[in-house]
């Protein structure tokens, strides 16, 4: 039964390239994975976000948040500096890696050559979808790699140094940065109303100022 619903859903020949790689996950979202969305949820479709400036499909993101916390990404990534942890730690990074180099699809450029010439690869669509490899990735990392980072005060540390960061970015950051970022991304050039970069800043430093509270809080 299986085989005949392959036959018929067109795939197995592979899709065009242009149609497998839409919903790549943009490099601009990456700055999400740590403090959250820069921009309320509403702007997506009323301001056309996902489309013009996140490399969405249809006015819509494939995944609207790829939030993981600055605490799980830094607790993670001490995992891997950790070697009573063995070569399980190596496992789950790369893991994590691949499954980021395949979101990123067509601005890394992975997941097109796989498609290309890994039989069967080129009947898989949206590469955004492997981001939850690294997700999974990233929380069996931090899982391993809490106790000794807790313990040995590494992860106090980092925390402090992320938090630092996030307060001097949410005090440093102007309405003129994130206009000249929209412009940078805007595949249309239209530019976005000051109201609308106004808000997408505001709502910028509240992630950044609630991510700081949450890092000194270790």
């Amino acid at each position: 039964p299986m085989a005949g619903v392959g036959k018929a859903s067109g795939r197995t020949g592979g899709l065009a390239l242009e149609e497998l790689q839409r919903w790549s996950l943009h490099p601009a979202r990456l700055f999400e994975v740590l403090f959250g969305a820069p921009y309320p949820e509403a702007y997506l479709q009323e301001e056309d976000l996902a489309e013009r400036l996140l490399g969405g499909h249809f006015h819509a993101l494939w995944a609207v948040s790829v939030f993981l916390g600055g605490v799980v990404v830094l607790t993670a990534l001490l995992a891997l500096a950790e070697s009573s942890l063995g070569r399980t730690r190596w496992l789950y990074g790369a893991l994590g890696l691949l499954g980021l180099a395949f979101a990123l699809g067509k601005y890394v450029g992975l997941f097109g050559l796989c498609a290309r010439f890994v039989p069967m690869f080129g009947s898989f669509r949206y590469p955004e979808k492997f981001f939850v490899w690294t997700t999974l990735a990233t929380a069996l990392l931090a899982g391993l790699g809490l106790e000794p980072a807790w313990k040995s005060g590494r992860l106090t540390r980092a925390s402090a140094a992320l938090a630092l960061a996030a307060l001097l970015g949410a005090l440093a950051f102007r309405p003129g940065w994130m206009a000249a970022i929209a412009r940078a991304l805007d595949i249309e050039g239209t530019g976005l109303d000051a109201p609308v970069l106004e808000r997408m800043t505001q709502t910028l430093q509240v992630r950044l100022l609630v991510s700081c509270a949450l890092l000194a809080l270790l």
